[in-house]
């Protein structure tokens, strides 16, 4: 098949798929729209400069700080229509901060630290666009059926994520396929930047139809889940060479969760509590048996995903970014203003790419926002942790949704421990995250009428 009809074949399943959808699921407000492809847009990580012209432009990682008019002119215009949506919704905005203080706190701390930051028209640049995602999800927070409207722009960027990786893959190879700088290992990236960005999108969309099949009970849908689930899964086994470990592992610690909270007649709190003890328990496991053995149960389960217990080098990354970090360790040198100071230090050049990332979400926050900073984010997950299980406590929608909300938050938790998405602007994890953590009471929506 020449790539030209496959292309079109995928553009007809496609469109065929978003047309049964819309049949099962009737209920949908045009608003969603916007968060559609907000989160499509960020999922595959790549500039719409590089879609007008894939060809000639280099598939490589794009920041919109140092430049696509085209992109920013996107972005603005995505938050300048979700302002309006919101306005339209005449939200609670108080009993919404009231909610999310903690979060709020650090949007704020993050403006301040622009005042000692070396890069003020960079950190400037890069704070609105990060409250730019916080306002396009407030969309699907305040819908009148928030867990619909979060599942739904899931399936549909889906529907066009999965397809037309595949297609790319298999027939558009400078697009779907990378090499690694030796140019010996094979990388699946589909239509985004990169094999761990393919492999954690395929994760949380995967774990939506898992979570969508549990909860759906129309049995035409769950049929359609079932032809997604199949190419989800054929995407996150990667090439034969490389695959996203990290995003095999939150895909399958989302289905273990999602089997004890909907199986377990417990409540949620009760549930984390077990699970705090039994990660404690392993904890000590750890200790004892790395004092007494060769090997630890950790270092055998790392090895046997490919890597060793550097973390495929991640180790040595951390240690010299902390090390570099220790002039700016209180406060941090500014939100954004990090990886431009450091663009020259002559630490870097022990490696022999670029270094442009800490690969580790809770590092980055440190470096970024120093200490003060770190705290404030900790609150925020304490705060956030809190407001779910209060919410799942409510009634059965809440408990049901509250779950999905948890399930995606320890996902992104983990990822994050090997990976940096934590406050990175217009990322896709980011984006989930904000979506999970901030909290919006069906009360609090004045368009929603009370049962």
């Amino acid at each position: 098949m020449s790539p030209n009809i496959a292309l079109f074949a995928c553009i007809v399943f496609v469109t065929i798929v978003f047309i049964i959808d819309l049949r099962i699921h009737k209920r949908y407000s045009l608003k969603l729209i916007v968060p559609f492809i907000w989160l499509l847009y960020s999922s595959t990580g790549r500039s719409l400069a590089y879609w007008l012209n894939p060809a000639q432009t280099i598939a490589t990682d794009f920041d919109i700080s140092a430049g696509s008019p085209i992109d920013r002119n996107f972005l603005i215009l995505l938050m300048f229509l979700s302002i309006i949506i919101l306005i339209k919704n005449n939200i609670n905005i108080q009993e919404i901060i009231r909610k999310n203080l903690a979060l709020i706190l650090l949007f704020l701390y993050m403006l301040i630290s622009i005042i000692w930051s070396d890069y003020k028209d960079i950190s400037i640049k890069r704070w609105i666009r990060i409250v730019g995602d916080i306002i396009v999800s407030m969309v699907v927070l305040t819908d009148d059926d928030p867990m619909e409207a979060l599942c739904a722009i899931f399936r549909w960027s889906a529907y066009i994520v999965f397809p037309f990786s595949i297609i790319c893959i298999k027939y558009f190879r400078y697009i779907g396929v990378a090499f690694t700088q030796d140019g010996l290992t094979q990388m699946w990236v589909g239509i985004t930047i990169h094999k761990n960005s393919l492999g954690v999108v395929t994760a949380i969309f995967l774990t939506n139809f898992v979570f969508s099949m549990i909860t759906e009970k129309n049995k035409k849908a769950k049929r359609l889940y079932i032809v997604f689930i199949l190419l989800g899964l054929y995407l996150l086994g990667g090439s034969s060479d490389s695959r996203s470990n990290t995003s095999v592992l939150i895909f399958i610690i989302s289905l273990v969760l999602m089997f004890v909270l909907f199986r377990s007649k417990k409540d949620i709190n009760r549930i984390m509590r077990i699970s705090i003890t039994a990660f404690i328990l392993f904890y000590l496991e750890e200790t004892i048996t790395g004092a007494f053995f060769d090997k630890t149960l950790l270092e055998v389960i790392v090895e046997s995903s490919g890597r060793d217990m550097t973390f495929s080098g991640r180790i040595g990354i951390w240690t010299l970014l902390i090390q570099i970090s220790l002039r700016h360790w209180l406060f941090g040198p500014g939100f954004g203003a990090f990886w431009y100071i450091n663009l020259t230090n002559p630490l870097f050049n022990v490696y022999s790419f670029v270094l442009n990332s800490s690969h580790n979400g809770y590092i980055n926050i440190y470096l970024e926002l120093g200490l003060a900073g770190f705290v404030i984010f900790i609150l925020v997950l304490l705060q956030s942790y809190k407001n779910i299980i209060v919410l799942s406590k409510k009634d059965k929608y809440n408990l049901i949704y509250s779950r999905l909300r948890l399930i995606l938050l320890i996902m992104i938790l983990i990822h994050n421990m090997s990976e940096s998405t934590f406050i990175v602007p217009t990322s896709f994890l980011w984006g989930i995250f904000l979506l999970t953590v901030v909290t919006v009471n069906r009360d609090s929506t004045k368009t929603i009428e009370s049962p």
